[in-house]
């Protein structure tokens, strides 16, 4: 299943311009190429495309929003049919951008909300975790790498069962290697539910 997913560049999205959403939704198929392809390009097959490099360097809002800060491309990757990005499209230009960059609006606010909570848990995450993402995604070496990604969850999950960065692979791993993560999805399960004590409840989700 492919899946959508509104990222925040360096705090952009959402916060540069509150009318960022309509801008988006003013060229909905571009705004998602560039988004797509941006946060991939370190990989081999985008590599290979020319692109147009972003009209906006200035590090100061006022001089434009992530629209103009992303680079373009003229030619989609085979994880990216014309197909589905039609699909994408056709589905953003019904709903608008506002549900999406919301999520990032209210960072803060969920942070309030959830807050309590993890403090109760001693600031962990108890449930059996598997961390997977593409090794050239532009989010994790934003933070640094696979090494500092592999701390930063291992810090909060106590019950981590190990990162798989899936080589040559972006942001859109589920997209870009889907046979790779869920090979490694299905290995993750097997392993947890081989640990679980016998005659132990489990989810049907």
């Amino acid at each position: 299943m492919y899946c959508i997913r509104i990222m925040c560049l360096s705090g952009w999205v959402g916060k540069a311009s509150r009318n960022c959403d309509s801008r988006y939704d003013s060229n909905v198929e571009e705004f998602l190429k560039r988004l797509y392809l941006s946060t991939s390009m370190a990989t081999s097959e985008i590599k290979a495309f020319p692109a147009q490099a972003p009209r906006v360097r200035d590090p100061k809002r006022s001089a434009g929003g992530m629209l103009e800060r992303l680079p373009s491309f003229n030619q989609l990757p085979s994880w990216l049919p014309r197909a589905a990005l039609e699909r994408f499209v056709k589905a953003f230009e019904a709903s608008g951008f506002r549900g999406g960059v919301n999520y990032y609006r209210c960072l803060n606010r969920n942070w309030e909300k959830t807050k309590a909570a993890f403090e109760k848990s001693g600031r962990k995450i108890k449930q059996p975790t598997f961390f997977i993402a593409g090794e050239l995604d532009m989010v994790i070496r934003t933070y640094g790498g696979t090494e500092a990604a592999e701390s930063m969850v291992s810090k909060v999950c106590s019950d981590l069962k190990g990162c798989h960065f899936i080589p040559d692979c972006g942001h859109w791993n589920t997209q870009e290697k889907p046979q790779e993560t869920s090979t490694a999805l299905i290995r993750f399960l097997d392993q947890t539910a081989a640990s679980e004590p016998k005659g132990a409840r489990r989810s049907r989700l």
